[in-house]
């Protein structure tokens, strides 16, 4: 009767997916292979087996039907990476999933003379011995984490982020952050190591030729263009030189070296019908901080000045002081009647260089910085997605989804008032962090359900 059975939903799997499945048993265990599409399958009394490869999916059945047994070669579990992945795992999780990544490279290498760029990661010593990744249920929500072996030392000398819901209002829909090393000589280490062959390969040549024309069209004169075999870090000179050359400013001088390693972009709250039916006069709220030094507050004033006369000069666009409750003024740009209600300008305030969409935005993000309106770290949604987190100190980014989906109408979802309902009482906030430890690199993503 079981085998009956077992043929029944055989044959029509069959019918259903126009495969040609060759049945047969294996250490008495009934199997179906199908070399066509690479498919095989088997059912033991505890197991569905399920093979799905290229080339042999019937020998790797054969294979995991011994592993199943106990009779074949030395399992998975016994792999000196597999229990040190296994160990850096949470404990508590519902699935998990492991990659051995030299393995997976070794496996697409032969498709390296498609993708010249492919080169890049045939060095393995660059790469981490494995990726494991577990997902697990919390009250209310849902956290996935990926571990990766930090045998490099990746990003070990930049300096964590601290929270950026503190700098952002509590009418934030979402934001991204992200530390970052602004010392260029070290880039130049980093960077040196490939050439421009080892990126592009044989289209090196005619990257080069597409540089030096670029530079012409832009009415920068250089001495040199970087060739095939130049690296990295010669291209990144010459883009520096050649940023210099057009507008007279050294982004390393006159910007990096006065940075302090930490970006955010955030964007506040936003009605999206009023946005869409009429989006010159309904601007929406954006801003990006740099975080900067104390004794390079000056300097980076005056090389903003810089900047905003030359947009002045160069793009016609006259730049206006104002008071957005700061100790030093913002400027603010006209863009005219095509700009609408937009007016983007900058300020620099609390450590922080702010560049916004309108004088609002400005306006609402040195609120928060003097203390005088709320933060964003004072939401409890936005802390119970991100203290799920098991790390985000290298990038953090968060978006308030029930208030998206809460804006769409039935029409956008394609869905029923009811399932519109349900979405909108369902679905809370999603957090990511990336945080690059000692021995590990984690990075988690929070899906919070049900928001009070």
């Amino acid at each position: 009767e079981t085998t009956v059975r077992r043929a029944c939903r055989c044959s029509r799997f069959r019918a259903s997916t126009s495969s040609d499945f060759d049945a047969d048993t294996y250490r008495g265990v009934g199997t179906w292979a199908d070399d066509n599409f690479g498919q095989a399958y088997a059912l033991t009394e505890d197991l569905l087996v399920a093979v799905i490869a290229p080339e042999e999916a019937e020998d790797v059945l054969a294979e995991m039907l011994d592993l199943v047994s106990g009779s074949g070669p030395t399992p998975l579990s016994e792999a000196a990476d597999f229990q040190a992945a296994r160990a850096a795992l949470p404990q508590r999780r519902f699935a998990s999933f492991y990659v051995n990544n030299p393995a997976t490279l070794d496996s697409v290498a032969d498709y390296s003379d498609d993708f010249p760029s492919w080169l890049i990661v045939e060095d393995w010593s660059e790469v981490p011995n494995w990726t494991a990744i577990s997902t697990k249920w919390v009250e209310r929500g849902i956290v996935m984490e990926a571990i990766a072996p930090n045998a490099e030392g990746y990003e070990q000398s930049i300096m964590p982020l601290s929270d950026p819901a503190r700098l952002l209002p509590d009418t934030t829909l979402g934001f991204a952050a992200v530390s970052f090393d602004p010392d260029l000589d070290n880039w130049r280490t980093e960077l040196s190591q490939y050439t421009l062959s080892d990126w592009l390969g044989g289209d090196a040549v005619a990257a080069s030729e597409v540089l030096y024309l670029s530079a012409l069209a832009l009415g920068a004169y250089l001495g040199s263009i970087p060739g095939p075999e130049d690296t990295g870090a010669d291209l990144l000179d010459f883009a520096l030189e050649m940023v210099e050359d057009r507008i007279g400013i050294d982004l390393e001088t006159d910007l990096f070296d006065h940075l302090g390693g930490a970006a955010i972009v955030a964007v506040d709250d936003v009605d999206f019908e009023r946005v869409a039916r009429n989006p010159a006069e309904n601007p929406v709220a954006a801003a990006a901080l740099l975080s900067y030094r104390a004794a390079g507050e000056q300097a980076l004033a005056a090389t903003m000045q810089q900047a905003a006369d030359l947009l002045e000069d160069q793009a016609g666009l006259d730049a206006d002081p104002a008071n957005v409750g700061a100790a030093n003024q913002a400027q603010v740009f006209d863009l005219g009647a095509a700009g609408g209600d937009y007016a983007p300008g900058y300020v620099l305030n609390d450590g922080y260089l702010t560049l916004g969409t309108t004088k609002d935005a400005l306006k609402n993000i040195v609120a928060v910085q003097q203390g005088d309106a709320d933060n964003l770290a004072s939401v409890a949604e936005y802390n119970r997605a991100v203290g799920q987190l098991s790390g985000s100190g290298d990038f953090l980014a968060w978006v308030n989804l029930n208030r998206i989906v809460g804006q769409l109408d039935n029409a956008d979802l394609e869905i029923s008032r009811e399932g519109q309902r349900l979405l909108r009482e369902s679905v809370g906030t999603l957090a990511a962090g990336v945080n690059a430890e000692v021995d590990y690199i984690r990075a988690s993503l929070v899906l919070t359900l049900f928001p009070e």
